[in-house]
This record gives C-alpha cells, structure tokens and sequence, in this order.
C-alpha cells in the first residue's frame, strides 16, 4: 500500500500550530463582523453607492459585514482542513513508527533488551520490568516524544551494537527524519585587509611590497620587548617577529610598543605598507590585522623559530649603531644604522604609482632593480609639478639617468644627469 506520507514531524506540527493560530483568529473575525462591530468599519469593502442606494439604510452595510463575516469562517474552516491533514500526517508517522519499534524490540534477544531498557534513560526503572513490549513502546514514545525516540534508538543500536540488515532496514525509512542536512562548505574566506596578496618568496625575490599588496603569514615566535636609542638620543620600544607561510619565513621587526599586546605567537596576520629589506619592518604607518589560519609547513616553523635566536644585521634610520642586548630568548640584537648609497641609476619603466610614491625600475651596475621615490622628488628633479600628471611625460623621455642617494630600495634624494 503506498504511503500517504508526504511531510516530516516539524514541517506536521508548524501545520498544527500554524492552523490552530488561523482558526482562532478568524473564528473570532467572523463572529465580530457577524455581530456588525463598529471597530472593523474600516475593513468593510463599501462605496458612496452602496450607502447612497440603500433605500432601507443601513441594510447595504450590514449585507457587506455578513459577507465579510462569511469570508472569515471559510478561511477558518480551510485552515481547520490544514490542520487535520498535519495532525494525520504526524499520527500516521507516529503510527508507522510504533510498528517498527515493536519489531526492532521483537528482533532483540534478552540480553540486549535488557541493555536496550537500561539506556533509555527517562523511563523510570519501576516501569522496565513486567511491560509488554506494545505498551513500553508506547511509553518510549510519550517520554521522548516522535523524533528523539527515533534518535535515541538509533543510537541504542549502534551501542548494543546492532548494525545487521534486520535492524537496519527497520530504522532506514526514518533515519532522514533525524540525520541533519550536510553542513555546506563555507566559501573560503578573504584577507581582511584587502589588497593583492604575496607570499614571503615572492616578498623576498622583488625586494619591495607595493601599497596595494599584502602579505599573510603565521607568526611563529615573538620577542621580549627590546629598548633601543635612536641617533637623536630618544629612547624607543621594538620587538622581534619570526613569521612564515606557505612557501618561507623571514624576521620582523615591529616598532613601538602599541602592537605588542595584539600580536600573538601561533595566530596569523596580514601586513601591509611595510618596509623591507633583510628583514620586514612595521612602522606607524604599517597596517596589521588579524586574519584566516594558514597551514605552514612544520620545516619552516622549525626553521622561522631558529631566526630568532640568529644575530641580525638590518639598516634603519631610526636606531643607533650601537649594538643592544635583546630579549629574544637571550640572543643580541644588532641594531645599525643604515648606509646611504650614492649611485648612478638608468631609470627604464615606472611599474606603479599612487599619490605619494612611484615605483621604478631601474639599471644600476647593470643590474636591473626596483626603487621607490615620493612623488614630490621624482617630478622636482626632472623639472615638474607634482600637481601636474608628470609620469607620461617621463615614459616619454625614457630611459633616463640620474644620481640618486638610496637608502635599501628607497631614494632618499634624486638629481638629474
């Protein structure tokens, strides 16, 4: 016999609740617009005719409150129809799964019966002994109610354990009642900082990471605080950073105490607007925010961890030449301040520009290398305005030679030959 089964127990009792609302509601709408209640005049579909027209006044009116009353009651009685079908719907189901309970019990020898009665936990244990199994089954059901019932056996079965066909096939047909549906596959996630991203190698063979790109990387161990005097004798606060991603691992060093707190060992980070040369360095003007887990390799954990303990020789501007003890697990820190290089460069394509700077390309020893120089430098030495859009004009006039004071991949001053 074909099943009239076509909804699940939670979609049969949002009809019963859903119909129980529907009738009360426009039972008592009817009864109000039969009793012709002033309240609901509003609601009432009349027209300047039916009023003008009604030669027994007001006769019209009270005809169009009945029939709004009429409407009402038929609405309640389809809503009463709805609701029967979801309380058949739930008693069949209910039905059904009384038959097979019966038969999954029937299929259980003593010892598991036993074993079955003693995890079904709500049944109170004076009720376990001397029951037929038609009436245990039907209190199995009034303690945990249709769907945990069937989750619960379930679970019963596969403890006993009973994991045959014979049992089996008895639940299958009410297995997708409790099994929930796949979790869908969250779309990867993106960097919260936006921008295009490089990895380490990458960062490494150009020696440069434009404004608009990021990259994100593991941090795998952080430094003590390290105190440190700059060339103008102010004290100042760095920290070291080991970080790595997919592909390497390189040191950071972050200036200032403000980010100390929020970077983390084990937690990854998207850096932005960094300097780098040996090392990476964050600055004030840096961007570094917390960001999606990344798997690192084990080698180059291993091996981000061993920068640390390793003595760096990195140029900045802001530190003395003096060398300062470090916090980094008991290593030095050498901290020296930077060669400015004087050289003659070709400049041969300008990669990228934004507002403030311009990226190069240029020849130096014949070696091709990537610079970057503020705009206000680049356009003052080759005799324009900022203001005005010099950089086709340059592309025009290329190559072009110049003697440049640099420091790492920055210009610091520009004149040209």
């Amino acid at each position: 016999m074909p099943s009239l089964l076509f909804c699940g127990p939670k979609l049969a009792a949002c009809g019963i609740v859903i119909s129980i609302w529907g009738v009360i509601m426009l039972a008592l709408l009817g009864i109000f617009f039969s009793a012709k209640s002033a309240v609901l005049i509003e609601d009432v579909p009349f027209t300047e005719e039916d009023i003008v027209n009604d030669k027994n006044p007001p006769q019209n009116i009270y005809t169009l409150y009945n029939q709004v009353g009429i409407n009402c009651f038929i609405a309640a009685a389809v809503y009463v129809v709805v609701g029967a079908i979801s309380l058949c719907q739930r008693a069949d189901l209910e039905k059904k799964w009384k038959i097979r309970l019966i038969s999954i019990l029937e299929e259980l020898d003593a010892q598991q019966y036993r074993k079955t009665l003693s995890l079904l936990t709500k049944i109170p244990k004076g009720f376990k002994s001397g029951r037929t199994k038609e009436i245990m089954v039907q209190k199995i059901i009034e303690e945990y109610g249709l769907e945990k019932s069937i989750l619960e056996i379930r679970k019963i079965m596969e403890i006993i354990p009973r994991r045959d066909c014979a049992i089996q096939d008895l639940l299958k047909p009410f297995k997708k009642i409790t099994d929930k549906p796949p979790k869908k596959k969250k779309a990867q996630q993106r960097s919260k900082t936006s921008g295009e991203r490089k990895t380490i190698r990458q960062l490494k063979s150009s020696g440069y990471l434009l404004d608009e790109e990021i990259i994100v990387v593991k941090v795998v161990k952080k430094s003590d605080l390290i105190p440190y005097t700059t060339q103008q004798g102010e004290k100042k606060i760095m920290f070291y950073l080991t970080v790595a991603d997919t592909a390497d691992c390189i040191k950071v060093v972050v200036y200032g105490r403000e980010r100390f707190d929020s970077i983390r060992e084990k937690s990854c980070y998207s850096f932005k607007n960094v300097i780098v040369g040996n090392v990476i360095k964050v600055t004030k003007r840096s961007i570094v925010l917390e960001d999606e887990a990344i798997k690192v390799p084990a080698h180059l954990e291993k091996e981000a961890q061993s920068l640390m303990y390793k003595r760096s020789h990195f140029a900045t501007a802001e530190t003395s030449a003096e060398t300062r003890p470090g916090g980094d697990g008991g290593a030095s820190a050498g901290v020296q301040s930077t060669a400015v290089q004087t050289e003659r460069i070709k400049i041969t394509k300008i990669i990228k520009s934004n507002k403030t700077y311009t990226h190069l390309e240029a020849e130096i020893n014949r070696r091709q290398q990537k610079l970057m120089v503020t705009n206000r430098r680049l356009a003052k030495a080759f005799g324009f305005t900022p203001a005005e859009d010099f950089k086709e004009k340059l592309c025009s006039q290329m190559p072009l030679t110049a003697e440049v004071k640099m420091e790492m991949e920055r210009i610091k001053s520009i004149k040209k030959i």
